[in-house]
């Protein structure tokens, strides 16, 4: 125990105690799951009934982008575990490494920085976003982790100046294979090394192609592996989801973010930084740079500050880092009284931490396509209703099972009901997939199939809402029958038909002829 430690020891247990409080608080506040978690459990699912990684069984399409979440998942299952549950435990206990693994780098970057070391997780532990995508039923931090540890790696070869490294290229490559921006983040750590290799001449080059191995290697296998499974060498969420430059509705997503953490006030303190001239400080900030370059590429993200999520431990982090150098150098300078340099310090580290958990007190107001966490979850209770309400018209004979369903929202309902599903945006479906864009709309959701696509697909049922079933009451059927409906979407087969059964209303357009609609639909009451 180092002595700074010893000296504060009962203020390190109540900061300790304030940190993980604060998190527990408010993961269990804003814990939920999302839709797109559930087309996760759908792909660990089939491959657990020996379907293979497919969204349905006998269709090879990539329609997942985090292959090692997947397969985690999966082994749960294997094991017994719900993915339900399993996905926000795995969840959480990542949330929860990310508060230690900070800890750690900050004993080893300053192993005298005191009681400094708190600032970070404590701004993390009373963040919204941070706390709530510890939850959502995806591997916001299990990714967020791992390019913590191979970064906090780098930056340790870096110090020691390892001539034959490895960690930190092995961590990276596991990091792409969890998502594949980690390849960003092993980016920018290799403008580092290449640096030390070939402009100081540090390091021998043989290093850096030892370093880059592992990447190569298993990230380069899982190229290969793709190209031969489903036939392309990028995923198909790729080619759904990005499309190119989009700066209108980046520039929407960043301003968000910046304005709920009031980041304009915050940043200037991370030049402090320059006086101590890193390498982990420059490893971040090009991270941070990188990544935050790729969001404004794509356009941000659907949903609320998601995609930021990986990067505030980083940012954070070198904040901490900038107050605790602030402190030295006043110190240094003998500018103020004993103790006024810390004093100074401590206010702004509190106001930090205020910045960063202003979003837990006002909230998130939607804008631009953009969702926010309680709309989120709430969209997959409804969506699981639904489901399982689906998979109970099976269980009594009113349905087979095997009626193709066109949809949007591809996670949760799918997943409990078990139906082969078209996703009207083309998650699962390659010729929806590779569609242009006729013009920009919600973020992710712009590419949809054409009412001839669903016709030729020979979809039974097919997403008029964005939902199915409905309550039976009068009131409520009027209100979705009404004419403005029929034009409401462009991709599903005219005119709405709506059927009853077990006390619901079900509403969707279908592609069969009269006849076999009444055939298929024999035990409902058809009510138009």
């Amino acid at each position: 125990m180092h002595s700074s430690t010893r000296k504060y020891l009962g203020l390190h247990v109540f900061l300790a105690v304030c940190v993980a409080a604060f998190f527990a608080w408010n993961v269990w506040r804003y814990s939920f799951l999302g839709d797109d978690g559930f087309i996760a459990f759908r792909f660990s699912k089939n491959l657990v009934e020996g379907h293979g990684l497919v969204y349905n069984p006998g269709e090879r399409v990539e329609g997942y982008t985090q292959l090692l979440w997947v397969l985690a998942l999966a082994l749960g299952m294997k094991l017994g575990a719900p993915p339900e549950i399993l996905a926000n435990v795995l969840g959480i206990a990542c949330g929860a490494g990310i508060l230690l693994a900070l800890l750690l780098l900050s004993r080893r970057v300053a192993p005298g920085a005191g009681l400094w070391i708190w600032v970070a997780p404590l701004c993390l532990a009373v963040n919204r976003s941070f706390c709530a995508w510890s939850t959502g039923g995806l591997e916001t931090q299990s990714f967020a982790l791992l390019v913590l540890l191979a970064l906090s790696r780098f930056a340790r070869e870096w110090d020691e100046n390892a001539r034959w490294p490895l960690g930190s290229g092995l961590l990276f490559a596991v990091a792409t294979l969890s998502r594949p921006e980690g390849g960003l983040f092993c980016a920018a750590a290799g403008l580092l090394f290449a640096a030390d290799v070939f402009v100081r001449r540090r390091r021998p080059f043989a290093s850096l192609l030892l370093w880059s191995a592992p990447f190569v290697l298993l990230v380069g296998a899982h190229f290969l592996w793709r190209r031969d499974y489903y036939g392309f060498w990028l995923p198909n969420t790729f080619y759904v989801k990005v499309s190119g430059f989009w700066w209108e509705q980046s520039s929407v997503y960043l301003r968000l973010f910046i304005r709920d953490h009031l980041l304009l006030a915050v940043a200037p303190l991370l030049l402090f930084l320059a006086a101590r001239g890193r390498a982990v400080y420059a490893l971040f900030l090009i991270s941070i740079a990188l990544y935050t370059a790729y969001i404004i590429y794509i356009g941000g993200d659907r949903f609320e500050y998601r995609f930021m999520t990986p990067v505030l431990p980083l940012f954070y982090w070198l904040v901490q880092e900038s107050l605790r150098i602030l402190t030295e150098l006043l110190e240094r300078a003998r500018a103020l009284r004993s103790g006024g340099a810390t004093a100074i310090a401590a206010v702004l580290a509190v106001g930090v931490a205020g910045t960063s958990a202003l979003p837990l007190v006002r909230g998130f107001v939607p804008e631009s396509g953009i969702a926010g966490i309680e709309s989120v979850g709430e969209y997959a209770v409804l969506r699981s209703a639904e489901g399982k309400f689906f998979r109970r018209l099976v269980d009594e004979g009113y349905l087979r099972g095997d009626e193709l369903i066109a949809t949007r929202g591809a996670g949760a309902m799918p997943y409990y009901s078990g139906f082969p599903i078209l996703d009207l945006h083309g998650l699962n479906d390659v010729v929806i997939a590779h569609m242009p864009i006729e013009r920009r709309g919600v973020i992710s959701h712009e590419k949809v199939a054409t009412v001839e696509y669903v016709r030729e697909r020979g979809a039974v049922l097919c997403n008029v809402l964005n939902r199915f079933v409905f309550d039976g009451n009068e009131e409520q059927y009027r209100t979705l029958m009404h004419p403005f409906f029929s034009e409401f979407h462009p991709y599903f087969p005219k005119p709405i038909r709506c059927v009853g059964a077990l006390g619901k209303y079900i509403v969707f357009g279908t592609t069969l002829p009269e006849e076999e609609f009444q055939r298929v639909f024999a035990r409902f009451d058809v009510i138009r």
